[in-house]
């Protein structure tokens, strides 16, 4: 008993965790929106109608290009500890 509610509130917690994110990256996009310049709006208007158009597809390139560009800055990441590594011994 004692491990399906853990198990619960875990899932509520993580479910709040995800609902904040997606808040902040709300509120984040609506700032751009209001007060960006003409290009970030232009840029903003261009999204959402990629959005609107296909918003599966437009999830999985945003999904994907996310997962190249960490993908990127771990390769970085590690290049430069390797370096460091070297350089020490």
């Amino acid at each position: 008993m004692h491990l399906v509610v853990l198990l619960g509130a875990g899932g509520w917690m993580n479910t709040f965790d995800k609902l904040n994110w997606y808040k902040e990256g709300s509120i984040k996009y609506r700032y751009l929106k209001a007060f960006g310049n003409e290009g970030v709006i232009k840029f903003s208007i261009r999204a959402d109608s990629l959005y609107n158009l296909d918003n599966d597809s437009f999830y999985k390139k945003v999904v994907s290009a996310e997962q190249k560009l960490q993908f990127m800055a771990d390769s970085l990441h590690l290049t430069v500890e390797k370096t460091k590594w070297r350089k020490k011994y």
